[in-house]
């Protein structure tokens, strides 16, 4: 999992402009706040990156938890962030004490393809941990990650598999998903 931290903690230029960076991130906060069920869910954001649009996320939910690997990226959030009492950064060894079934949501955007089956089968144990029993998992990623639904009971497991089915449909269609 280092390089890929270790590149996203570097000064990399993975947008055409500065415009292009902060559409990206406006488009991925609008998709985010989608995905939030009440005013007062408790969100989490997997290796959330720059997460330049998150106070808009924070602005949707009552608590917003910006996770971030790389440290340099989350030393910038915590910065960011500071001031905005509904947000918290945090490192992913971090979520490991967090309490159990207390996030409403968790997103986890163009992570997985970066991880190893057994980093990415850690990652989902957590999530398992901390998601509520109502609680939803949105994964948007550019590999299929089919395999690591055992982590997850029958029931959810289940809806993974029409998740999946959904963004395969929706990749077809030319459409953008988170």
């Amino acid at each position: 999992m280092d390089e890929w931290i270790d590149y996203y903690d570097s000064t990399h230029t993975i947008y055409a402009s500065k415009l292009h960076r902060d559409l990206h991130f406006q488009l991925i906060a609008r998709d985010i706040i989608g995905y939030i069920s009440a005013p007062d869910a408790v969100v989490l954001d997997y290796a959330c990156g720059e997460a330049l649009a998150a106070a808009k996320v924070a602005e949707a939910c009552g608590k917003l938890y910006l996770a971030e690997p790389a440290p340099g990226v989350r030393g910038r959030l915590i910065a960011r962030f500071a001031p905005n009492t509904k947000i918290r950064v945090r490192s992913l060894e971090d979520l490991r004490k967090m309490a159990e079934k207390s996030i409403d949501l968790v997103v986890m955007n163009s992570v997985a393809q970066y991880m190893t089956p057994r980093e990415l089968d850690a990652a989902f144990a957590i999530i398992r941990r901390l998601l509520k029993s109502n609680g939803r998992l949105v994964l948007g990623d550019q590999q299929d990650v089919s395999g690591a639904k055992h982590c997850f009971d029958p029931d959810a497991a289940a809806a993974m598999d029409d998740y999946l089915l959904n963004v395969a449909r929706e990749r077809r269609s030319g459409e953008w998903i988170v």
